[in-house]
C-alpha cells in the first residue's frame, strides 16, 4: 500500500529505503537499481519478497543487519543486466536470510559488458537456502564471502559457472551443502576459486574442482 510509506508512495528502484520495524511483503519483483539501496535494520525489521534483484540495472545495494530477517520465495540475482553492479550484505548476530530458490551472485546476461555481484555474510549472520551460483553468465563476475557466518544450502553450490567466480570462507564461517555438491569451475568457460582460512566447507554430494572449466582450491 503506497500510503504505508513515508513519504507517501511506493518506493522506486532508485530510492533509499530503510526498514527498522515491520515486514514489507510483496509478490512483485523487487528491483534495487540505479543507485538505490535497501536497509533492513534491527530485530523488529524484516522483509518477505518473491524475486529480488539488487543491481538489476546500474548499481544497487541491499543490507540486512542488527538482527533483521529476510525471506525470498523466488530467485535472487545480484548483478543482472549489462554493466550493472549489485552488492548484498547480511551481517550481525540474529540477522537471517532464508532463500527458497537459487541465489545468483554476478548472474550476468551473456554480454561483453561487465556485470559484478557481491554477497557478504558476516559476524554471526545465518543463511539457509537452495543453492548459490557465483559467476553465472558471460560478462559477469561474482564474489561470495562468508566470514564468521553460516550458510547452509540443500542443493548445489557452483563457483565459476560460465564466468569468473570466487568464494571465501574465513573466521570460523561455514558453507554446507546438505544434499548437493560444491563445484569450482563448472562450465566450459567457467573459472572458479574457493578459499578457506579458518572456515569449513562441507558437501554431502561431493566436491569437484575444474569440472568442465578451471577450478582453484
Amino acid at each position: 500500500n503506497a500510503l504505508n510509506w513515508d513519504p507517501d508512495g511506493a518506493p522506486d528502484p532508485a530510492d533509499e529505503l530503510i526498514v527498522n520495524a515491520g515486514v514489507p511483503t510483496t509478490a512483485a519483483l523487487v528491483e534495487v537499481s540505479n543507485g538505490g539501496s535497501v536497509l533492513l535494520d534491527g530485530p523488529t525489521a524484516g522483509a518477505a519478497f518473491d524475486q529480488l534483484y539488487p543491481g538489476r540495472s546500474g548499481n544497487g545495494t541491499f543490507t540486512v543487519q542488527g538482527g533483521a530477517d529476510l525471506t525470498t520465495a523466488g530467485f535472487t540475482f545480484i548483478g543482472w543486466f549489462d554493466g550493472s553492479s549489485g552488492d548484498m550484505t547480511v551481517t550481525g548476530a540474529g540477522s537471517t536470510w532464508v532463500a527458497d530458490l537459487l541465489v545468483g551472485v554476478g548472474r550476468g546476461f551473456n554480454s561483453s559488458a561487465m556485470t559484478t555481484g557481491t554477497l557478504t555474510l558476516s559476524d554471526g549472520a545465518e543463511f539457509s537456502g537452495v543453492g548459490f551460483e557465483v559467476g553465472g553468465r558471460t560478462g559477469a563476475t561474482g564474489t561470495l564471502t562468508i566470514d564468521d557466518a553460516d550458510a547452509t544450502v540443500s542443493s548445489t553450490v557452483t563457483v565459476g559457472a560460465f564466468a569468473p567466480g570466487t568464494a571465501t570462507v574465513t573466521g570460523g564461517g561455514t558453507l554446507e551443502s546438505t544434499a548437493g555438491s560444491v563445484t569450482i569451475g563448472s562450465g566450459a568457460i567457467g573459472y572458479g576459486e574457493l578459499y578457506f582460512d579458518g572456515g569449513t566447507v562441507t558437501a554431502e554430494g561431493g566436491m569437484s574442482v575444474g569440472n568442465s572449466g578451471v577450478g582453484l582450491l
